[in-house]
């Protein structure tokens, strides 16, 4: 082997070692990257749905059902007052029988 066959036995030994630290590199920082990217992604979607089971849900669960509450009281008023107008409906259709002209 004379020295030009091995200054290139050399060089292309070099080069085939840097060539492998610089893939390594690469798939090291492709796998840092995917775990980051996988980090951003679930803060994206967690931290919301943790804030809202946290907060949100409790505090919407009792306005609904204090809406539900206040829904229902005013069904319930709305029948009382609604009985005596059926109620005085009633009693004129019955009164309609007794006044002169009044059946049809």
């Amino acid at each position: 082997m004379d020295i030009e066959d091995r200054e290139l036995l050399d060089r292309t030994y070099r080069l085939a070692k840097e060539n492998n630290e610089m893939l390594r590199s690469m798939r090291r920082a492709a796998f840092f990257s995917g775990l980051f990217r996988m980090a951003v992604w679930i803060a994206l979607v967690g931290v919301p749905l943790w804030f809202y089971i946290q907060y949100l849900h409790p505090t919407l669960s009792s306005a609904i059902d204090t809406l539900n509450k206040v829904q229902g009281s005013m069904n319930d008023a709305s029948a009382r007052v609604n009985a005596p107008v059926s109620d005085f409906t009633q009693m004129l259709e019955g009164l309609k029988g007794y006044l002169p002209g009044g059946e049809e």
